[in-house]
């Protein structure tokens, strides 16, 4: 089954999603580069007591899972490139009916309509 998008839709998306790669890719290098260990040292290193030394782990950690949020964003900028190429971009995976153009501009490596969207995000909680 192929894309219900016409090929110029496609072209814009691809573009954003590869712009959007771009980007985060660009953030995780310049991130991985600029801490790590030497960044949690440095923090503790420059607190005095016990609140003060739970700020810096708490800054390394924050860190790491805002790195980690992109790592995930990217992978499904992949996925969603890889469905475009197929031919298959712009169905939700869950009720296999096409996500409108406007939400994919939107949320361009969205894999899922607006309500089964907010239903896996309900059955999250």
């Amino acid at each position: 089954m192929s894309s219900h998008l016409s090929s110029e839709e496609l072209d814009q998306i691809r573009s954003k999603l590869q712009q959007r790669f771009e980007h985060l890719s660009s953030e995780i290098h310049d991130h991985l580069m600029n801490s790590g260990v030497d960044t949690y040292v440095e923090l503790a290193g420059k607190v005095h007591d016990r609140g003060e030394e739970s700020v810096a782990e708490l800054l390394a950690d924050l860190s790491y899972n805002v790195t980690e949020v992109h790592i995930k964003e990217l992978q499904a900028i992949e996925k969603a490139l890889a469905t475009i190429h197929g031919g298959k971009y712009g169905r939700c995976i869950d009720c296999d009916v096409d996500i409108p153009f406007k939400r994919l501009l939107v949320e361009p490596a969205t894999s899922r309509c607006l309500s089964c969207q907010e239903a896996f995000e309900e059955n999250k909680r």
